[in-house]
């Protein structure tokens, strides 16, 4: 097992790692996404989907506190086998490299469509690589103390959203559940992909310094996240009507166009080139996690040089595949339908394994007394 004593992350850096992973590209496309199901009634499920996140996350954090010291890594190893753990954790280790290059080429993608449109995937990527590669060599600690930097950096981001409140109608959100539950029910499924990054607790649990808060840590942040996502969608439900925030792709960047200085125009592009360093924290925390993760699997391995090969492999994709934007997305999807799998049925499962796995042994350790 690894040795968390000599890695170790605070209260607070645990909340914000979980929440600024929580926070990406979502945050652009939910407004929308949810008023093509749900109409202005989506708001309600972000408030579904952030019970949901909250009751996967306690299971986290039951299954992991059966072996404090230990990450997924080990307990696949530990309740499994060798073979079999080793298997689970290889699938793991995929879905965190996956989900760190979907949100690489997500943000990619955006940027050329709004700011460089002649500028290749290849070249963005290069220019993002060497700031990633100076964080995720260092380590978990490095990791935790930067997503507590962004998270304050990202307190701006509120300021903007004031600005298009003095022209939305609220009478737009009326009235309430207009079209019944059912619509809501099944927006609440693109929620709960918006609130994926909670399952990187998996990992994080052994390296928080104060285990007995490890409940209360992913209660508020999955509360923090929430409240972001609801503040955002309520002020585009308020801004455009249901039928007008459809035509935009991305409804946050359109919001603030609305924003008038005299000194300084198009504030989205001002916007979309900061909060990119926000996103940052997304792919960064997903692919130290992964380095972290091929350091368990493979002891002798540095993680200058993992994290130089994933970064390069990230490259070489750019170059061979040349994603459009509709690639992209569905790139997106699809680790999104994964995620849905390892941080709402994992958790679950592995936790009901482990209940099994100790009542069995502890009924066979009487048996043989």
């Amino acid at each position: 097992m690894q040795n968390s004593k000599s890695i170790q992350i605070t209260w607070l850096q645990f909340v914000l790692l979980i929440h600024g992973t929580q926070v990406g590209v979502g945050f652009l496309t939910l407004p929308r996404e949810l008023a093509r199901v749900a109409g202005t009634d989506g708001w309600i499920s972000i408030i579904f989907g952030w019970v949901l996140s909250v009751v996967a996350s306690l299971f986290i954090i039951h299954a992991m506190k059966r072996q404090p010291e230990a990450t997924l890594f080990d307990l696949f190893n530990h309740y499994f086998g060798k073979w079999v753990g080793k298997t689970a954790s290889v699938i793991f280790l995929f879905y965190l490299i996956g989900g760190s290059l979907a949100i690489i080429f997500s943000i990619v993608s955006i940027l050329r469509i709004w700011l460089m449109p002649k500028t290749p995937n290849f070249m963005l990527i290069l220019l993002l690589a060497v700031p990633t590669y100076m964080i995720v060599h260092h380590g978990i600690k490095m990791i935790g103390r930067y997503a507590e930097l962004i998270f304050y950096f990202s307190l701006w981001i509120i300021i903007l959203l004031a600005f298009p409140v003095n022209h939305s109608r609220w009478l737009y959100l009326l009235p309430f559940i207009k079209e019944g539950w059912m619509p809501i029910l099944s927006a609440t499924r693109l929620t709960i992909l918006s609130y994926l990054g909670f399952e990187i607790s998996f990992i994080l649990y052994p390296f928080l310094m104060n285990k007995k808060k490890a409940v209360s840590a992913v209660i508020v942040a999955n509360t923090l996240t929430m409240l972001f996502y609801l503040l955002t969608t309520l002020v585009c439900f308020s801004y455009f009507s249901s039928l007008e925030i459809l035509q935009y792709t991305w409804p946050t960047l359109s919001l603030l166009k609305v924003i008038r200085v005299q000194f300084l125009d198009r504030w989205d592009v001002i916007f979309l080139a900061m909060y990119m360093v926000v996103i940052s924290v997304t792919w960064i925390v997903y692919m130290s996690l992964a380095v972290f993760g091929v350091k368990q699997l493979i002891p002798k391995s540095k993680l200058s040089i993992t994290t130089v090969v994933i970064l390069l492999i990230t490259l070489v994709l750019s170059l061979v595949l040349d994603l459009s934007h509709t690639q992209v997305t569905q790139m997106t999807r699809t680790m999104s339908d994964i995620g849905i799998v390892i941080a709402y049925v994992l958790p679950l499962c592995l936790w009901g394994y482990v209940k099994l796995f100790e009542g069995i042994r502890r009924n066979h350790g009487g048996d043989s007394s």
